[in-house]
């Protein structure tokens, strides 16, 4: 007799339902949400070891009421090896180490996490650092160093905090992790082990993005001084507000593999001196960056026609994707990205600061226009950006895919 999800053909052979293949629901599930895999994961057996996975596979801790913290403990003792992406939150102090505890007992096959934002933590008189018990980092060590198929570890705090030297050793001792972000950390210079850990675990990475993180003066590491490059580096999502920050900012640009770099802030709030935008524009100018396809530059920052300018002149291969919304991006900024000498000598003419023609071709070289590649440019809201303009760079740009003005 043929099962209830099989039928019989005028012919006599036996028909099978699709979803019948562990292949086909295995093709599904990435598409259901979590009720909807719940559900699927008890219509049988078969069902349930296809969908069972998919309901484990992302775990989001901050969602689990705290009442119910010991039942769920069951449940993830039960399957957290399905758990490949965390996700824990400082709430309160207990519940922040109630997940801890819950995923080092469970979670061995981890290949995200992410600690986000809210917390209640102890803050040290006349500091801005956040101070937690030293069982809180050990408990997240301990995670990292006992899920070695990590590929990201994201750490995102609404205030800064002063990371050990344990936590940044055990980064670089993951042997598959490839992205780091790290929004609020406290990098003590005082301290050679934390400053040397840190950059070991820079250097692991292929992604790296630092947001809102405070170098404490003085470095006395004498790798500090001696790091010149980040060899594995591709991908760099930075922002800095002092010397040190700009000094590692510039470290992490001679990477000799960098593909984008993003200047920008979840921070906006702060206090940013104008004078930020030509120093970010000139380390990049003076890294003469060879193998960048995107670059953004974030619209919170003054950055000039002639900042951008200087740094479309240093690339000495084409950008795929530009983005400097809100900037100064005029006529300079345009003749650089079309790599067209008569343009900006015309242009530099009508400012006093004409260049021969010449000195121009010299200048440009054998380089290729940015428009011969470029698919996506972001010119929201520049002021300079005429019509005729926008018009210039639609007709030279033939692979150009997205144009954003307004």
């Amino acid at each position: 007799m043929a099962s209830s999800h099989e039928t019989a053909s005028a012919s006599g052979t036996i028909q099978t339902n699709p979803l019948d293949l562990p292949e086909i629901r295995d093709l599904i599930a990435p598409f259901l949400g979590t009720r909807e895999l719940a559900s699927c994961s008890r219509v049988s057996r078969s069902w349930h070891a296809s969908f069972q996975p998919h309901v484990w596979s992302e775990l989001n801790l901050p969602l689990v009421n705290i009442d119910q913290l010991e039942d769920f403990r069951t449940s993830l003792q039960r399957n957290g090896h399905w758990v490949r992406r965390l996700r824990a939150a400082f709430m309160n102090y207990a519940q922040a180490m109630a997940h801890l505890q819950m995923a080092l007992s469970s979670c061995r096959q981890l290949q995200q996490l992410r600690i986000i934002r809210r917390w209640d933590g102890v803050y040290e008189f006349g500091n801005t650092a956040v101070v937690f018990d030293p069982q809180y980092w050990q408990d997240l060590t301990a995670l990292i160093s006992q899920n070695p198929e990590l590929k990201v570890i994201g750490f995102n705090l609404c205030c800064r905090v002063e990371f050990p030297a344990t936590f940044w050793r055990a980064i670089a001792n993951v042997p598959q992790i490839q992205t780091l972000s790290i929004h609020g950390a406290v990098i003590n210079g005082q301290e050679t082990e934390v400053v040397d850990a840190f950059l070991d675990a820079c250097l692991a990475v292929e992604s790296l993005h630092l947001d809102y993180t405070l170098f404490k003066e003085p470095i006395r590491s004498e790798r500090w001084a001696n790091c010149k490059r980040f060899p594995r580096l591709a991908i760099l999502n930075f922002f800095g507000r002092t010397l040190l920050d700009m000094d590692f900012f510039a470290k992490c640009l001679a990477a000799p593999g960098l593909k984008r770099v993003r200047w920008s802030t979840e921070h906006s709030d702060k206090y940013l001196p104008s004078t930020m935008a030509s120093q970010v524009s000139q380390h990049i100018v003076n890294a003469r960056l060879g193998s960048l396809t995107g670059l953004e530059l974030w619209d919170g920052m003054p950055f000039t026609d002639e900042d951008i300018c200087a740094v479309l002149d240093s690339f000495t291969s084409p950008l795929i994707e530009l983005s400097v919304s809100e900037s100064g991006f005029g006529e300079m900024s345009l003749a650089s990205l079309l790599r067209q000498p008569s343009l900006q000598n015309t242009t530099q003419n009508m400012l006093g600061q004409g260049e021969s023609s010449t000195t121009l071709d010299v200048r440009y070289g054998q380089r290729a226009p940015h428009c011969t590649k470029l698919q996506i440019i972001d010119l929201t809201d520049c002021p300079d950006v005429t019509d005729e303009m926008a018009e210039l760079i639609r007709e030279s740009c033939p692979h150009l895919k997205t144009l954003f003005l307004k």
